[in-house]
């Protein structure tokens, strides 16, 4: 009798924590993006309305706000009262920013890029060192074995991941 009960309750152990499992696993896909484009992605563009805010960073009286995975907002704070949208640079897979003088470094995915904003609407990358960072990971912290790089399609770069 006790090992029917100590088995049936491995088996009701081992149940739930597969459908634990199947439940969290999975809900999310990588965009994909092929590394040429992606490298050739920085871009002064228009003002963008804010959907995913990330990081903010100060320099004088300019606010960089990141768009978390897809670039920064550019806002002029000179009247905190009033902030006025400037621009947005496109910067696919960007989590992270900061600015030193007329110099954005920003991270682009698994690159870091160095970027000129002397001229905020008209910015021009500078430099761009590959694969100093991790892989964006999934936000539910599952790693799927189908996404990792040798089973993705070649010369693919993960730049954000988007719910099922």
């Amino acid at each position: 009798m006790k090992k029917i009960t100590v088995l049936i309750a491995a088996i009701v152990l081992i149940t739930g924590i597969g459908f634990i499992y199947s439940f969290s696993y999975n809900q999310y896909t990588p965009v994909l993006v092929e590394r040429q484009e992606f490298e050739s992605s920085v871009a002064s563009m228009p003002v963008q309305e804010l959907h995913n805010p990330g990081k903010i960073f100060v320099r004088s009286n300019l606010l960089f706000i990141v768009e978390k995975f897809y670039g920064v907002h550019i806002i002029n704070n000179m009247d905190p009262t009033n902030p006025q949208k400037v621009g947005f640079i496109r910067i696919l897979g960007c989590t992270e920013v900061t600015v030193k003088n007329n110099t954005m470094y920003a991270s682009s995915a698994v690159d870091l890029v160095v970027i000129d904003i002397s001229d905020i609407h008209n910015v021009r990358e500078v430099n761009r060192i590959r694969n100093v960072f991790p892989e964006i990971q999934s936000p539910s912290g599952e790693y799927d074995w189908k996404y990792s790089e040798s089973q993705r399609p070649a010369n693919t770069v993960i730049i954000a991941w988007n719910k099922k």
